[in-house]
């Protein structure tokens, strides 16, 4: 049973606070999610969102720069942030006693950033930008290519239809003016959510919450244009040159919003038509036609309308037009005739058993209950999330793949060739409370109390540990091996090394795709490593499948070498 228990309460200026307490470490996680993303921005004006992200680590009035990350790190804490088209993240980790000092620092930056944002600050970030907009697509491989399907995808005036990271031409036309308006617009406390994870005093944490953030004033949540549902009128075709070696292919469709109806079956379908060894495209491209160098399948799912992808890297000497007619040939099929029951579950027990492995992270958890506070407003979402995908069947994924399908297409090739050169396209002040002026003490580092395992000897002389967790319905389970590459004979060293890379590549009655689906079908990742004084060999899968995983276990290559 998937258990995230939390609280929830909102300040009087509108600041949604979640907590989430988890004993199993004397770790302190805190999550602030500002509902602004690149969907919130205008022609003209693309890339703030991003570009706020960087400028929030610069320093604030009372943690001027490098104090934001000086301060935690002294203490072993961490701290980032990410931005998407939907919203945009700050985060921080660390011992439980600094959780004053993380919702101090948050707290000081959203009250004071606009009043020290300086050109001299702006230049530096908007030139970090700049080069990770050109690490990140125009001297990467295919990233043009991944960067060119929005524009033709959405029109013009649509939130979408731009860059997360925006355009070269507005990031530098933007002044200090412009992105203290930015700032003004999107942060504020009731256009916040702010989750608080791991091991702290929820009553202690109600205070600090509450004397950090609770002084700031009220004010509305912005509004937000409700653009109409994006449509393809017509199919397209688009081919660009890139500096690459090998020809891609993707084609993509509008698809159901995240969410909506629909959404979870299209993940589903992805992951039959692309996700592993034992999908359809792999099978029919790479293994048996080897014409791809490799395939893939997405739903890229959005708050405003998502994406789905399905694409594949052409081999050397073959054509993509070929690909195309290849691919073509699994889509029909699987629109028409649906996946079957064993693909489907090979699918939902892959994805859950995913969404259980993430888990185990407190800060994903953290920034999980905010994604939900944010997109259902209940933070409580998991169990509806998950039963999606439980509630699928071969005729729901047929039924939505199909659905999306019959719609208008881009197919967008990129070929060897230079790299096409493309256009580029067209604060506050506020009284603060003595205690905001000046960090706050940190208490000592916590004591680290594991859970006592238990311990027992099997009769064949392996010895067991055992340690339960009341997160997720996964089991994780590791055995060592005491021989690793030193035991490797003089005349065959590397031996160790390649039984592990050898290891899903068939054993037993298994080839190749056999194991992979087998290990899909269960939900279950396999892996094997091998070092200098010994080996491992790790699997991980959901508790359901674990008697069955076990059971067919030993006749792995590894069990045997």
């Amino acid at each position: 049973m998937l258990k995230m228990d939390f609280e929830t309460f909102t300040l009087a200026n509108g600041l949604t606070v979640i907590l989430h307490v988890d004993r199993g470490s004397p770790l302190v996680a805190v999550n602030l999610w500002y509902h602004v993303g690149s969907k919130d921005e205008s022609p003209g004006r693309t890339g703030f969102a991003h570009l706020f992200e960087h400028l929030m680590f610069m320093g604030s009035k009372n943690a001027p720069y490098p104090s934001f990350d000086a301060i935690m790190e002294s203490w072993g804490g961490h701290n980032n942030g990410t931005t998407s088209n939907d919203r945009t993240n700050y985060y921080e980790i660390g011992p439980r006693n600094l959780l004053e000092t993380f919702l101090w620092l948050e707290a000081d930056r959203l009250a004071t950033l606009a009043e020290v944002i300086t050109i001299e600050e702006l230049n530096k970030q908007r030139k970090v930008v700049l080069n990770e907009r050109r690490q990140s697509y125009e001297n990467r491989p295919y990233g043009a290519h991944r960067a060119a399907h929005p524009e033709v995808m959405y029109a013009d005036e649509h939130p979408y239809h731009w860059p997360t990271i925006g355009s070269q031409a507005d990031l530098e036309a933007a002044s200090v003016d412009d992105v203290r308006r930015f700032f003004e617009s999107f942060y504020r406390p009731a256009n916040a959510s702010l989750t608080i994870a791991g091991d702290f005093d929820p009553a202690e944490a109600r205070r600090l919450v509450e004397l950090y953030f609770g002084w700031l004033p009220a004010r509305e949540r912005p509004s937000r244009p409700h653009p109409a549902a994006p449509v393809l009128t017509a199919d397209r075709e688009e081919t660009m040159t890139d500096r690459v070696q090998l020809s891609r292919l993707r084609l993509c469709w509008h698809a159901p919003a995240l969410f909506s109806a629909g959404d979870a079956d299209l993940d589903l379908a992805a992951h039959v038509l692309g996700g592993g060894k034992s999908s359809r495209l792999y099978r029919a491209l790479v293994f048996e036609g080897r014409i791809a160098q490799d395939v893939f399948a997405y739903q890229g799912s959005q708050m405003l309308g998502s994406l789905f992808h399905v694409g594949a890297t052409a081999k050397p000497g073959q054509d993509l037009p070929g690909i195309q007619r290849a691919i073509d040939e699994q889509l029909t099929r699987l629109a028409e005739n649906g996946p079957s029951l064993a693909e489907v579950d090979r699918a939902r027990n892959t994805h859950l058993s995913d969404f259980y492995k993430s888990l185990d992270h407190l800060q994903t958890r953290a920034d999980l209950l905010n994604h939900y506070q944010y997109l259902l407003a209940i933070p409580a979402a998991s169990r509806r999330d998950v039963a999606r995908y439980e509630a699928a069947t071969p005729a729901t994924v047929r039924d939505a793949f199909a659905s999306v399908l019959k719609t208008r297409r881009l197919a967008m090739r990129t070929v060897p060739g230079a790299t096409e050169e493309t256009a580029p396209r067209p604060g506050r002040r506020v009284s603060e409370p003595a205690h905001m002026t000046r960090a706050p003490a940190v208490g000592p580092l916590p004591r680290l109390e594991p859970p006592r395992p238990t311990r027992h000897v099997l009769s064949n002389g392996v010895e067991v540990t055992a340690i339960r967790r009341e997160v997720a319905p996964l089991v994780a389970v590791n055995l060592m091996f005491r021989s690793g590459s030193d035991a490797d004979p003089a005349e065959l060293v590397g031996l160790g090394a390649a039984t592990a890379d050898m290891l899903d590549e068939g054993a037993g009655n298994r080839d190749p795709l056999k194991m992979a689906e087998d290990l899909e079908q269960l939900g279950a990742d396999l892996w094997l490593g091998c070092g200098r004084d010994g080996s491992q060999l790790s699997l991980q899968v959901p508790r359901k499948g674990f008697e069955e995983a076990l059971a067919w276990r030993p006749t792995c290559c590894c069990a045997r070498a």
